[in-house]
């Protein structure tokens, strides 16, 4: 909690626009922990930001509904990889 008080450059939300890769966000509608405001926040802060929204899922989407949270992850993934060479493997 005390990382989201913060304050000055080391602010969590201030590091966050200045990150430059693509981004994902998922967020559970039925999250109890975690305000649906942030999520907006994280949407309006990150340059370039996809925010996804699972209407099944809580906090612990990855564990609530797997399969929609890697399909959102492989997506990103591939849509940051096309021209790229391929990855190491």
């Amino acid at each position: 909690m005390a990382e989201y008080l913060r304050l000055g450059e080391q602010n969590l939300w201030r590091q966050a626009a200045r990150v430059a890769a693509p981004t994902l966000v998922i967020h559970g509608r039925r999250d109890r922990l975690v305000r649906p405001a942030t999520a907006r926040r994280a949407l309006r802060t990150f340059p370039q930001v996809r925010l996804v929204l699972l209407r099944n899922a809580g906090h612990v989407a990855q564990m609530e509904v797997p399969a929609a949270v890697a399909a959102e992850a492989r997506r990103l993934i591939l849509e940051t990889r096309l021209g790229n060479a391929p990855l190491p493997g």
